[in-house]
């Protein structure tokens, strides 16, 4: 049961990534997803204001479902192809990173690779859906994602959207 337990929260954390890249996605910009051991580049970004974080808590509010099935579905699309999200995920790693010395099998390959496209297709209609919560609480989402960047670096704001997330 706790390796299990090990497993989804690894599992949560790499889709946590695949699922911020989606959010830059929905926008329109390329993302190619970092090994979660780099740290992204931080750039500065103007501070919302009250209205904007309330409208962004609203948004995040309404796409927590959506990122929670997007990642099930996920999942799912690794499993189908006797893949482990642990293997998947070291296997993307490994493709990031030209000095990684994990070895994959063909057979792994291409059930990565087929499990890869099938991945896309379902960020991808997520990500429609994704838009469409967070711009029908009045928020664009040029600024719901410049308000999720300012949220990852900075700890107060952290602190306030999670504080105002539990209400």
């Amino acid at each position: 049961m706790t390796l299990k337990k090990n497993s989804m929260i690894h599992a949560q954390s790499i889709f946590t990534m695949a699922l911020m890249a989606l959010f830059m996605l929905a926008a329109g910009n390329k993302v190619t997803a970092q090994p979660p051991m780099q740290q992204p580049q931080q750039m500065q970004v103007a501070q919302p204001s009250d209205e904007e974080i309330q409208l962004f808590v609203e948004a995040a509010k309404q796409v927590q479902p959506l990122q929670q099935e997007a990642q099930q579905k996920m999942v799912q699309k690794i499993q189908s192809y006797d893949l482990g999200v642990q293997e998947f995920n070291e296997i993307m790693q490994s493709k990031q990173n030209p000095n990684s010395d994990v070895e994959v099998s063909s057979e792994d390959e291409q059930a990565f690779q087929k499990a890869s496209q099938e991945i896309k297709v379902v960020q991808q209609q997520y990500q429609q859906k994704i838009q469409q919560k967070v711009e029908e609480t009045g928020l664009e989402m040029s600024k719901y994602r410049e308000i999720m960047m300012a949220y990852r670096q900075d700890q107060e704001l952290q602190s306030k959207v999670n504080q105002m997330m539990q209400q």
